[in-house]
């Protein structure tokens, strides 16, 4: 007969296979449990759990009121080695899971894994396989399969797997819904239903516990793992949960937890010896011999069986460390990659976020070397580094390293690299694990960028304003002047032009002012042709003589948001500087205007710290036949 038995990722391990695996997920804490604590916080993380509050042996509540199960001691322990601060919370299967999908609890304690159910929440590994059957009163011949269950009333936990199953199967006009399927079976044994379908676990424990006088009937009716479920996208806390289930599982405490609850229902050897006995004596002395050699024999054909069975659980055990392992490693949210020194560092590791960030398929560089696909300098610097951890012996920590990427270009990676030996010292292995800190570093940058840039213009603001004083002073006497000089005064021109000079000054100093965040721009929509045509004889007159202006404006351009008396001194700026680098010599200067689309790689490149977002913008250029700056000045 099938029972409830711990889930294929979850069992204990044996061997060598064991020693290797519990150094590989110690190694894999140690590297990645700072990322993850930066990310998690220190402090332990309140945790509010949901309970049913009748559904022994699992969870339930005991005769003191206190959260009591398999479940409930299991997360306990967990919670235990990973820091998790639990509030058990129980109802009814039905309430717990309203409160669960409403957002009230973090986690349940146990719920059996279905497709359906993944649209709501996420699953950690499986501890438990749960086996559902057909419970009827002893003696009732009437069922013997799902199909028999037509016309008959069953007793079933309402709003569970088996509830929705049966209504699947065209049973639902026959169901008898209730709270728990503890109150399914005491009612089928009151005589209140023909047949109650519950785990057969939790049946068993409950007919020997209440002698109820139910069995079950027909083999397991329905399979599910049972899994800790917390709410979807807390990715936090289910890795948290995955990891603990190693742990316990890697101490033994899982295989502890599984024995004190379940070991006393194992089937009892002694009885096979007992009735072996009795048999013995009916037989009599006449048979003797026989008897001793058909029991010799099947004593070896039972060790044979026994031995036999237990490499190919050992075998199984193996293969479910491995593919529990590559699932954890496979869902890091950090780059992880191993080499093969003895095969010239081959790549044998790569997980998916090491694609994700480096831009290359697993497929295509397992096997292979960094020579395949970075350049020389930067795959002799990986050797470089991989030889000397093996010559350390120890963890090597990279904080900042510029690698090229397929897919993003150049990133930042903070990298975590240590080696495996086996029992002879010879390496092994070479663990890597890198975290992409570009965005990082470019925030840190953008961060220098705006303090330099506030810096500028405070030291801006204090000379614009003690500037813009003695300009004050100098336009009142100016003013004084002109005022006191009758008209014809060979002085009087030039007073007004030192006074036209002063209130570009002034401009000059407001825009100082503006900078510096003292002064105030007139931002309005302006159209850049007309800003910049309006000083077609302003600019003429402020280059050299020899230097031919001339413009391109591209037509039906929009409004632009700007100052324009700002913009203007921009476009002053910039033309001045083509005529200076002209210089003397015969030369030409074009002012065009136009409209652009830049994607998000362009607009990265023309503001790199603080990168403007993709469209349609309008642009403004100078361009001159000046001999222009040298490379090296670049």
């Amino acid at each position: 007969m099938k029972r409830a038995g711990p889930s294929r990722g979850a069992l204990p391990g044996t061997g060598g296979a064991r020693l290797r695996l519990s150094a590989l997920l110690r190694i894999l804490a140690a590297l990645c449990l700072p990322a993850l604590l930066a990310l998690a916080g220190t402090a332990p993380r309140k945790v509010v759990v949901g309970i049913n509050r009748d559904y022994p042996p699992y969870e339930y509540l005991d005769a003191s009121g206190r959260p009591a199960g398999y479940d409930v001691d299991l997360l306990r322990a967990l919670a235990d080695v990973e820091g998790l601060d639990l509030e058990f919370k129980a109802d009814t299967w039905d309430g717990t899971l309203q409160a669960f999908r409403a957002g009230r609890l973090d986690m349940l304690a146990g719920m059996l894994h279905s497709q359906a159910r993944e649209a709501f929440a996420d699953f950690s590994t499986p501890h438990l396989v749960v086996h559902y059957s057909i419970f009827v009163r002893r003696g009732d011949p009437r069922v013997r399969g799902e199909a028999d269950l037509a016309g008959l009333h069953t007793l079933v936990e309402r709003g569970s797997q088996m509830d929705d199953h049966l209504r699947a199967a065209g049973l639902g006009p026959f169901l008898v819904p209730v709270d728990s399927e503890p109150e399914a079976l005491r009612r089928l044994a009151a005589g209140q239903g023909d047949a109650a379908v519950a785990p057969q676990l939790e049946g068993l424990v409950l007919a020997k516990q209440d002698h109820l006088g139910i069995q079950s009937v027909g083999g397991p009716l329905f399979t599910r793992q049972l899994c800790f479920a917390t709410r979807k996208g807390d990715s936090e806390l289910l890795f948290r949960l995955n990891t603990g289930l190693a742990i316990l599982n890697q101490t033994g405490r899982y295989a502890e937890l599984y024995q004190g609850w379940f070991g006393h229902l194992e089937p009892d050897p002694r009885e096979g010896r007992a009735l072996a006995r009795r048999a013995l004596a009916i037989l009599g002395l006449v048979a003797a011999a026989l008897i001793l050699v058909a029991l010799w024999n099947r004593s070896l054909r039972r060790q044979v069986a026994q031995a036999t069975a237990r490499l190919h659980q050992a075998n199984r055990e193996i293969r479910d460390r491995e593919a529990f392992l590559d699932t954890v490693v496979e869902n890091l949210p950090v780059a992880v990659f191993g080499k093969d020194p003895r095969r010239n560092y081959a790549f044998t590791l790569w997980n998916a976020r090491s694609e994700q960030i480096f831009g290359l398929a697993k497929a295509e560089v397992m096997g292979r070397t960094d020579q395949d696909f970075f350049p020389q300098a930067q795959a002799e610097a990986f050797r470089a580094k991989d030889e000397e951890v093996i010559r350390a012996g120890r963890i090597l920590e990279i904080p900042e390293e510029r690698v090229l990427s397929r897919s993003r270009g150049e990133i930042v990676l903070h990298t975590r690299k240590v080696p495996l030996f086996d029992e002879t010292g010879v390496p092994i292995l070479i663990l890597g694990i890198s975290e992409d800190i570009t965005d990082q570093r470019t925030m840190e940058e953008a961060l220098r960028q705006a303090q330099k840039l506030e810096s500028l213009g405070v030291l801006a603001g204090g000379i614009a304003h003690d500037f813009n004083n003695l300009l004050t002073a100098i336009l009142g006497n100016l003013g004084l002047a002109g005022l006191h000089a009758p008209e014809g005064h060979p002085a009087l021109p030039f007073l007004r032009n030192a006074e036209a000079t002063a209130l570009r000054a002034a401009e000059l100093t407001r825009q100082m002012l503006a900078y510096s965040g003292k002064g105030v721009f007139e931002v309005r929509p302006v159209d850049l042709n007309q800003a910049a045509g309006e000083m077609a004889s302003l600019l003429k007159v402020s280059i050299s003589k020899k230097v031919a202006l001339r413009f391109r404006f591209a037509e039906g351009l929009p409004a632009i948001e700007a100052d324009a008396a700002q913009l203007q001194q921009v476009v002053m700026n910039l033309v001045t500087n083509a005529s200076e680098a002209i210089g003397e010599d015969e030369g030409e200067i074009l002012l065009a205007t136009g409209m652009a689309e830049l994607d998000a790689a362009q607009a990265a490149a023309l503001h790199p710290g603080s990168p403007i977002p993709p469209g349609r913008y309008v642009f403004l250029e100078v361009e001159d036949s000046g001999t222009g700056m040298a490379p090296e000045v670049l």
